[in-house]
């Protein structure tokens, strides 16, 4: 059996192909949008932040730099406010990270 390594580039593309995603479900999720106010702009706000971090990253060979990248554009670029928290997207590609150091020092 052959293992798989996932690298930056491969993170740089999963990220996009999910931004796809979120784009094409952009007018459901303005739809949904009902907490903390049904504003209908939650679509557009998460929309607006990944593009912002795209915008601002290139691809990196390394994953932890590729990780640690992302996370920071995430903070850097959030858009709206209560309903758009980018801390959990910044936390969960910070704590992968972490995962990842761990497992290269065993």
């Amino acid at each position: 059996m052959s293992e798989s390594v996932i690298n930056g580039f491969h993170i740089y593309h999963g990220f996009l192909s999910g931004y796809l995603s979120v784009l094409d479900k952009q007018s459901e999720m303005n739809r949904i949008n009902v907490f903390p106010v049904s504003d209908g702009d939650t679509g557009n706000n998460v929309t607006r932040t990944i593009r912002s971090v795209i915008l601002g990253t290139s691809p990196r060979k390394s994953a932890g730099d590729m990780m640690r990248t992302l996370a920071e554009r995430s903070l850097e670029g959030a858009r709206g406010n209560s309903g758009n928290d980018p801390f959990p997207v910044s936390k969960r590609l910070v704590f992968t990270d972490q995962r990842e150091r761990a497992s290269d020092h065993q």
